[in-house]
């Protein structure tokens, strides 16, 4: 039944797909929190005089804290680039890819228990599930450049990685509708079980490449494999690295990685800043702001990667120029986009057709910068994707903090002018260096082991192959048993969470534990009455003992008087 339902469609188109919907789970396990985070928060509690309606949760977390909780995610999510780029060229990456987004669901199902132990549990938690994802892109890249012939190899792509578009985009109206409807512990179970469905899935119908899957006919597997032809291999090979770090085009792709997601934050993330702060409009809470934009992205993606495909078939233009076009409608028109923001930034329609203009012209960079690493260098794709991806994930972080120096104390059109002006000098810039060092022609030491392979059919016997295999497999096994100890530990912990709160609800003390919250909550605002009057109080005293100063003063004087008169 199996077999005859998939050799219905491409089997590629199965493998994409799988790893389109990981995708979108991957964004949704890392977005989730920065919605439910509001409904766990205790308003009240946090601050007496907040006024904002909001229903108020069990926790007592500062702004502190929760930037704290909100940005630990990218603390291990930013140490695991490379190596799950390497991790996947070197060992089988249809369990490398599937392995990190089961852990990730695993993880997710803790954070409503480690939430109610201590936030301290709920940071590590948070950096356990970015050290693990940390290996998905890259590893999904790598199994992509095995399953892509170059013919389609834009569309794949875009497809592929575009996905976290949508997974943006549905991540806040699902867990809203969730934590409105049951709770907002709810939202991590039921988001955490996607991932663990989708594990079992990814199993079934995902492997390593056409050669290993059973279902695939040998009409297609004879067609990708003749299409990707020896510019990819199989094989396991050492990685040329003198070769990759003094490649001009390697570092082309690092400087595009990095300008590009220095724009695509500032448009997603300073932006709506812009509009609250200086054109006083709140457009966080507008779904057309929230989603609309992610998927005018992952729409204009797919139409543009198409195009890219259907110039190479019809070979109009070089695979290098390709991936140029594509870089200049996505970096030099969204430098455009930047620009007329910047000095038509008091016309808030123009600022608001601006965005989309700009962020939709992003989806074209996944026909550009981001397919060029399977362009130059098949073998070693999720390397190098990962290896630019760890200076892409550094504007962030970095990008608001230049905002914030720029525009603190000084909410001015003048300051915010300069936040949009960077960005786009950025992104200029990255297009001319594309430009002059970028390429997409195949580099050389691609295939600089390929003479050794064809004398040796066994070349992971080799030396260099055998260090660079035993200590990437010391280097795993040792991060797996972190990562398992790590699991059993916060397993115990979440245990321990859900069974305390239920012995507390069947031990009938909840009511009385509400009493208590209840007068503490009263006790605290009589306090803040005492201290009111205390202040009024000692506020009175002091004009007190500034008019008996005056009263001292005058008799003083009236002594002096009285003792002239005396002396007249």
């Amino acid at each position: 039944m199996t077999s005859s339902v998939l050799r219905a469609l491409p089997v590629r188109y199965v493998v994409v797909g799988m790893a389109f919907f990981g995708f979108i789970i991957n964004y949704m396990l890392r977005n989730n929190l920065n919605l439910a985070i509001v409904a766990m928060v205790n308003h009240t509690a946090v601050n007496s005089s907040d006024s904002s309606g909001q229903e108020d949760g069990p926790f007592v977390w500062d702004e502190n804290i929760v930037g704290q909780i909100l940005g630990s995610f990218y603390y291990g999510y930013i140490c695991t680039q490379i190596v799950g780029g390497r991790a996947a060229e070197l060992s089988n990456v249809k369990y490398i890819y599937g392995v990190s987004l089961l852990l990730a669901g695993l993880l997710t199902f803790l954070i409503p228990a480690v939430s109610y132990w201590d936030y301290r549990a709920l940071l590590t938690v948070r950096i356990a599930m970015g050290f693990v994802m940390g290996v998905g892109f890259p590893s999904g890249y790598a199994l992509l450049r095995a399953w892509a012939p170059p013919n389609e190899r834009s569309t794949v792509i875009s497809l592929a990685l575009s996905a976290c578009n949508i997974g943006t985009a549905i991540t806040m109206p699902l867990a809203s509708a969730i934590i409105n409807g049951i709770s907002w512990e709810a939202v991590f179970y039921i988001q955490g079980s996607f991932a663990v469905v989708w594990f079992l899935f990814w199993v079934l119908l995902v492997y390593d490449n056409p050669q290993q899957h059973r279902f695939i006919t040998a009409e297609e597997r004879d067609f990708i494999v003749s299409a990707i032809g020896q510019e990819g291999t199989t094989r396991r090979l050492p990685l040329p690295w003198k070769e990759v770090l003094t490649s001009p085009p390697v570092w082309s792709l690092i400087v595009a990685n990095f300008c590009n997601n220095w724009g695509w934050y500032t448009l997603l993330n300073d932006l709506p800043q812009y509009f609250n702060n200086i054109l006083k409009k709140d457009i966080s809470s507008n779904a057309i702001f929230t989603s609309l934009p992610f998927l005018v992205t992952f729409i204009f993606s797919i139409i543009y990667s198409r195009f890219s495909d259907y110039l190479r078939k019809k070979d109009l233009l070089s695979i290098t120029n390709i991936r140029r076009l594509a870089q200049f409608v996505s970096q030099a028109l969204g430098a455009v986009t930047l620009i007329c923001i910047a000095f038509l930034g008091e016309y808030e329609a123009a600022v608001e057709t601006l965005l989309f203009v700009g962020i939709g012209l992003f989806g074209a960079g996944y026909s550009g910068w981001q397919s060029a690493s399977m362009d130059i260098a098949p073998n070693y794709s999720g390397t190098l994707y990962g290896i630019s991806n760890t200076f892409g994930s550094i504007p962030g972080f970095l990008a608001p903090l230049v905002v914030g120096a720029l525009t603190e104390g000084h909410e001015t059109l003048e300051r915010w002018r300069w936040c949009f002006l960077i960005p786009a000098a950025l992104m200029l810039f990255d297009t001319v260096i594309f430009f002059v060092f970028g390429s997409s022609e195949e580099q050389s030491w691609n295939r600089k082991y390929y003479d050794d392979a064809d004398k040796d059919s066994h070349i992971e016997d080799g030396a260099a192959m055998k260090d660079v295999r035993i200590s990437l497999i010391h280097i795993m096994c040792n991060i797996c048993r972190i990562i398992g100890f790590v699991m059993v530990t916060l397993l115990c912990l979440g245990l321990l969470g859900l069974v305390v709160p239920v012995l507390f609800k069947l031990s009938g003390l909840e009511p009385q534990m509400e009493i208590v919250v209840n007068a503490t909550r009263g006790l605290r605002a009589e306090l803040d009455k005492q201290h009111q009057q205390i202040q009024r109080i000692a506020a009175e005293s002091a004009r007190l003992e500034t008019l008996m100063d005056h009263i001292n003063s005058t008799a003083r004087a009236l002594q002096r008087v009285e003792a002239a008169l005396t002396l007249g």
